[in-house]
C-alpha cells in the first residue's frame, strides 16, 4: 500500500505485542510507522525521524516518561506535533 504521508507515526508502547498490534493496525491505513518501547528511544527517534503524531501508551509505571513529551514540546519540530495518549 502506498504512504499517504511522509511524515511516520511514532508509536511509544512498552508491551510488544500491543506494540505490534498498533504498527499493524496504522500500516493498513498507509502510514509509516516508527515503533519503540519507551519514552527515551521516542526522544531519540522523533529527533532523527520526520515523525508527524505520536501515539503514546500510558500507564502509572511509566510517570516519569511524561518530561520526555514536555521537552518535546520545548523543541521547535515539537511544538505543534500531535500526541495522543492512549491510557
Amino acid at each position: 500500500m502506498e504512504s499517504k504521508t511522509r511524515l511516520a507515526v511514532l508509536i511509544v508502547e512498552s508491551d510488544q505485542a500491543l506494540r505490534q498490534q498498533l504498527t499493524a493496525w496504522v500500516e493498513e491505513f498507509g502510514y509509516q510507522v516508527r515503533a519503540t518501547s519507551d519514552a527515551k528511544n521516542a526522544m531519540n527517534t522523533f529527533l532523527s525521524e520526520r515523525v508527524g503524531i505520536i501515539l503514546f501508551s500510558f500507564n502509572a509505571k511509566q510517570m516519569a516518561d511524561l518530561a520526555i513529551y514536555a521537552r518535546i514540546r520545548e523543541l521547535p519540530q515539537g511544538k505543534e506535533i500531535p500526541i495522543i495518549v492512549l491510557y
